[in-house]
């Protein structure tokens, strides 16, 4: 059953980030200028955005400096004018505003209230493409499909002949909670909504602190026309902080009927005023700091309180706010201040603000009356209400995270908060989890089937909500101990489950699954004593990883599928089959037919058959880059796609125009994706998630130089391009490495060939490849016959070997670095998944440095002289290679490409394309449990039938069941729709959604992918009967 575009545009809006909307009740008390102050600087905006040039408005300041408060006021203005396209108020206090990833979708909802048909573009968009709600969807599709088309068709009706409009983003620096990696990118996705001229907006306005990244960015070569800076601190403030404080005191004496209570009307006196007005010095948020903690009760009192706090000889710390809180701090009683403190920390380093309601359920004790006497701090919303508790401003946050806290604090502090934070988690999960916590009841029903289930699901208590998704969040800041073990043993052992049904419930089933696999990653580095549980645990949370990505789309669509159908179908062997057992409720028992353990395959990606002609694994595994060809003529279309290897959720793709098939590789490195065109000579770059191409032209003098091999370290953050050119003087290597995020060359080397011992002409007869070391200081290069290791920081050559290919040299090769980096191994696969192995070592000077500048030539050394190659063992799925395994160190291998080295213990996957004709792969791509493969001389897939992963929600199940005394009856089908269109023949789906009709809830399967049969209940396919031990 398909949503209406109405649900479609309910789903928006509860994705995007509503409390950035500039009006938004989350924001509240909004932060506006007072009228008659910041008049220069905001009639500096008026004229600039009359200015009908397309610009970039960037204001400046420093923390406190009142940004926000005129980025509020302008929008006010602009509203007024008719002239606002969108907002986003960036904050560190609310998850979804402290990132990038909500913007865009943001941005959508808001156009979409501008005119019903920018709504409706928007909803037909999600419709025709769900995952544009996911934060896994590139920012470049989001863009196009949810921001440009709308913005076109409002240009040409609601805001024909209008000046154009403008978008604000306000606290840009409060969105790098990711990292400062993704701010550049960021802002040239944003400021091209100015380039492309059918586009109505003109004005982007940004304010930051005056960060170096965003000034490097804001001052680069492309936007340094545009960018038009307004600095705060160049606006003199004082006369204004003056303006807000007397307007501030005013509304106090009124408010607090100060009059009767005989207070001078000119109140406070000139002197006391005069001392405030100083200690401001010019900033707004030292001023707002002191109107709160005066307008209490007992204004009068409040207020002497502040000047005896900041009377005296301060002239060097005037407008110090850590001065005025640690002053605010000290003023609160010791026995009560000691107690507040302690929630004040916890709550500051919280990933996301509760209510007092959620902060009660978390901590369990209601801190509202500890949290009142430092209301002049943090704002503290009434007992009933469902606004979050959090603090002003974020210099706050500051203050307490780096201890200046007087004679009251320690400095390290942050590790002790997030172990409370993370028991508080541990503890809540266990009071409020359990089975069917939103009482679906019927695990037959989708979750669109069923009546009222937005409410449903947000009846979830918030602290729980907050403990699921951010329990690891603080276990990985903090140092693990017994309590800690323990906690996470009983949350292991008996609410796994019910935790795994939550994220089903909140539609974050892949985080949930990507959390289970990230804790026992961090889990396996804590020592085994005293945590007696830690194998039970690792065994636990690893079928939990492995459940969840098998029977991924039916727990999804119906969360109570985890006990229903994906816990009967678990392996006989499973240790959380054995922990948890089946229970009584289950409908589906099994007699035999489960397999013992898990599969290596942990996800089929159907590629509609395609031609596959490169893949690359991200680092860690998590997506898998691949470039597909449509048509075999000489000019076929290309297209790059990215998949989640998790969820198998195409994630994006983008065509690549006019390749030859001579083209070399594809290299992706999880953010940046490289592709070399040899024909023009041209190396295109994508960032992804935002699918902003970088073109680089690296050879636009010597188009006889052609690229023969590409690399991307393994950090991210450099690719290196090795190229070849004959000269008069013989064959010339060239190195050069460019830094990605600003493609600035960092390196440029040549060498002739001569000069390198064992190198000839001859030995470049198929094209070479290359790789970074793990700690990309060296640069390891395979061109036919030979090898070299060059340095990454010099470009010299530091020694060559000879690979001993001979007749084998045209054999697909791999030619990668040991997980030290002392080794070099080189292996060579056949079709029958034979494999032969060469080492040789790198060759290191007595205090352990590369020998810069000095060459030294080796030889393959035999199985005997060296230790190494008897630890090195190929990983081979259906003859195919999927990774290598060095003593205790696991790398998967896809194509050319390889992820980090990990412990054998790790969960990285691999993957394996299947079905090959003349060369070129087509069909599927095997997403594989690397760390299985290797326990397995021969991995075989599950006897239950992959096919589950291949069910979707409305895909045309239909499920019968015989009696021999009463004939058919419909067992399942995918809507609540009995005559939807049958099955196809050759599929049949264990987990989808049963819909149960005339048999015993006890029933039990007996050969499960082989004789299928209930009781004396027989299934049919399109109503043909399967003939007794029918395979499937």
């Amino acid at each position: 059953m398909g949503s209406s575009r109405e649900e479609w545009w309910y789903k928006l809006s509860q994705e995007c980030a509503q409390g950035a909307i500039y009006d938004s009740s989350e924001r509240q008390p909004h932060s506006r200028c007072l009228p008659g102050t910041r008049a220069d600087i905001l009639q500096d905006l008026k004229e600039l955005v009359n200015n009908t040039d397309r610009k970039v408005i960037w204001i400046s300041g420093e923390a406190g400096s009142g940004k926000s408060s005129i980025a509020h006021t302008f929008t006010d203005h602009l509203r007024g004018e008719g002239k606002l396209a969108a907002t986003f108020f960036f904050s560190r206090k609310h998850a979804k505003r402290t990132t990038f990833k909500h913007v865009l979708l943001t941005i959508a909802y808001q156009l979409g209230l501008q005119h019903h048909r920018a709504r409706d573009i928007i909803a037909r968009a999600i419709a025709d493409d769900p995952a544009l709600l996911t934060l896994e969807k590139s920012h470049q599709d989001q863009l196009e499909k949810l921001v440009i088309i709308p913005l076109k068709d409002l240009a040409a009706t609601v805001w024909r002949g209008q000046l154009g409009q403008s978008l604000i983003l306000d606290a840009l620096d409060e969105g790098t909670a990711d990292g400062l990696s993704h701010l550049k990118p960021f802002i040239f996705t944003i400021f091209g909504l100015l380039r492309n001229q059918s586009l109505p907006i003109h004005n982007i306005i940004v304010t930051s602190r005056l960060w170096p990244q965003i000034r490097a960015a804001m001052h680069n070569q492309e936007l340094r026309d545009v960018v038009k800076p307004l600095q705060v601190e160049d606006y003199d403030s004082r006369q204004d902080v003056d303006l807000f404080l007397r307007h501030s005191f005013d509304l106090i004496y009124n408010n607090h009927a100060l009059f009767d209570f005989s207070i001078p009307q000119q109140w406070p006196h000139p002197d006391d005023f005069l001392m405030l007005s100083e200690r401001a010095h010019g900033r707004f948020i030292f001023a707002a700091t002191i109107v709160r903690l005066v307008d209490q009760h007992e204004p009068w009192d409040r207020l002497q309180l502040v000047c005896s706090m900041l009377r005296g000889n301060v002239e060097g710390i005037w407008g110090d706010i850590d001065h005025l809180y640690t002053s605010i701090m000290n003023s609160v009683e010791a026995s009560v201040r000691n107690e507040a403190e302690h929630y004040l920390r916890l709550i500051v380093d919280l990933a996301e603000p509760l209510p007092l309601d959620g902060l009660r359920d978390l901590f369990a004790i209601d801190i509202c009356s500890l949290l009142l006497p430092f209301s002049a701090l943090i704002s503290v919303p009434p007992t009933a209400s469902t606004d979050v508790v959090q603090i002003y401003h974020t210099s706050f946050r500051d203050f307490l995270q780096n201890g200046n806290l007087g004679m009251m604090g320690q400095a390290d502090v942050s590790s002790e908060q997030h172990h409370q934070l993370s028991f508080r988690c541990f503890k809540t999960m266990a009071r409020l989890l359990k089975r069917d916590i939103c009482g679906l009841r019927d695990p037959s029903f989708l979750h669109e089937e069923i009546l009222g289930f937005p409410q449903k699901r947000d009846s979830v208590p918030q602290a729980l909500v907050y403990s699921c998704r951010h329990w690891l969040y603080h276990l990985q800041l903090c140092v693990p101990e017994n309590g800690m073990m323990g906690a996470i043993s009983d949350f292991v052992e008996r609410r796994l489950l019910h935790a795994i049904e939550v994220y089903a419930v909140l539609g974050e089933l892949g985080t949930g699954a990507q959390m289970l696999r990230a804790a026992r990653d961090l889990i396996m580095t804590w020592s085994q004593q005293p945590f007696a549980q830690k194998d039970l645990v690792l065994h636990l949370l690893h079928d939990a990883w492995r459940m969840t990505l098998d029977f991924f789309d039916p727990i999804s669509s119906s969360a109570l599928h985890i006990y229903e159908s994906a816990l009967p179908c678990c392996p006989s062997q499973s240790r959380i089959r054995a922990t948890y057992g089946i229970s009584e409720e289950s409908v589906v028992l099994f007699e035999e037919g489960l397999d013992d353990q898990w599969s290596c395959v942990t996800r089929e990606i159907e590629t509609k058959f395609v031609n596959i002609d490169a893949t690359s694994l991200s680092p860690d595994g998590s997506k898998i880059a691949v470039l597909t060809r449509l048509g075999e003529n000489e000019w076929p279309l290309f297209s790059v796609k990215i998949w989640d290897t998790t969820t198998g959720r195409l994630l994006t793709q983008f065509e690549v125009p006019f390749i030859r098939t001579d083209f070399l590789s594809v290299h992706y490195n999880g953010s940046y994706l490289a592709l070399y065109r040899k024909l023009s000579h041209e190396l295109s770059l994508w960032h992804l998630p935002s699918g902003t191409p970088v073109v680089l032209d690296c050879f636009p003098t010597e188009r006889t130089c052609p690229c023969e091999a590409v690399a991307l370290s393994h950090d991210g953050h450099k690719m290196a391009l090795m190229s070849l050119h004959d000269t008069a003087s013989g064959t010339l290597l060239r190195i050069r490495i460019y830094r990605i995020e600003t493609v600035e060359r960092l390196l440029d080397y040549s060498v002739t060939l001569v000069s390198l011992t064992g190198f000839d002409r001859e030995s470049f007869g198929i094209p070479g490849t290359m790789e970074f070391s793990n700690k990309n200081d060296l640069l390891l290069l395979h061109i036919g016959r030979r090898i070299a290791v060059f340095s990454a920081t010099s470009g010299r050559a530091l020694q060559v070997d000879n690979t001993r290919c001979g007749a084998h040299m045209l054999k697909p090769c791999l030619v990668i670095f040991s997980p030290n980096d002392d080794w070099i191994i080189h292996l060579t696969t056949y079709t029958d998944g034979g494999t032969e192995v060469d080492v040789f070592a790198v060759k290191h000077t007595t205090d352990g440095s590369v020998p810069d500048g000095s060459l030294i030539t080796t030889n393959a050394q035999s199985p005997i002289q060296n230790p190494l190659k008897p630890l090195i063992e190929p990983l081979i799925y259906s003859t195919g290679l999927v990774g290598v395994k060095v003593g205790d160190r696991i790398s998967s291998i896809c194509g050319s490409s390889r992820t980090l080295w990990a412990s054998e213990k790790a969960e990285w996957v691999g993957a394996l394309v299947h079905g090959r004709h003349d060369g070129i792969a087509t069909g599927t791509i095997s997403v594989l449990s690397v760390r299985q493969a290797s326990q397995s001389t021969n991995p075989q897939r599950s006897n239950v039938p992959a096919l589950h992963r291949s069910w979707e929600p409305g895909s045309n199940l239909r499920i019968y069941a015989y009696d021999p005394g009463d004939g058919f009856h419909l067992v399942s089908h995918p809507t609540s729709d009995p005559d939807t269109t049958p099955l196809m023949s050759d599929k049949a789906y264990w987990d989808a959604p049963f819909k149960h009709h005339s048999f015993s809830p006890k029933s039990k399967v007996s050969n499960l992918g082989k004789e299928l049969s209930y009781s004396s209940w027989n299934y049919f396919l399109d109503g043909d009967p399967l003939p007794p031990n029918q395979f499937l």
